[in-house]
């Protein structure tokens, strides 16, 4: 049982470390795409050929919707790693619920045998 509990508990933080690191893929995202529209909100109209301002707008544009795209998919990931958190907590639940219930079961035998020995003694000590 304990070994079964450590599995868990290394899935557990296995699980645990890969949401960190897909929220931190998130995160990066979306900072990107701020950092993006900034460049664009500081670039002027006035500077410049304006046909090269439009391309570069659009090239900025079509970085953005790249990026967007990639959070896409990375949120689907976060959600199936989410998921299989929740799976392994109930898991984890389970098992230590199995583990409390064989630890009771045990209690409660030993306490039936105490009770019983104690009963055998009452009885012969009665009977002479």
């Amino acid at each position: 049982m304990l070994e079964i509990l450590n599995i868990l508990d290394m899935q557990k933080r296995n699980a645990e470390a890969e949401l960190a690191n897909l929220t931190r893929q998130s995160n990066q995202y979306f900072l990107q795409i701020s950092q993006i529209n900034e460049d664009i909100a500081k670039k002027q109209l006035g500077e410049g050929n304006l046909y090269v301002l439009e391309k570069w707008q659009d090239n900025q544009a079509s970085k953005i919707m790249a990026i967007k795209k990639k959070l896409k998919s990375l949120q689907a990931e976060i959600s199936i790693s989410k998921q299989n958190y929740k799976k392994i907590l109930a898991q984890n639940l389970a098992v230590k619920d199995m583990a409390s219930a064989q630890r009771d079961i045990q209690i409660l035998r030993s306490e039936e045998q105490e009770t019983s020995r104690a009963l055998d003694t009452f009885l012969l000590t009665k009977t002479h």
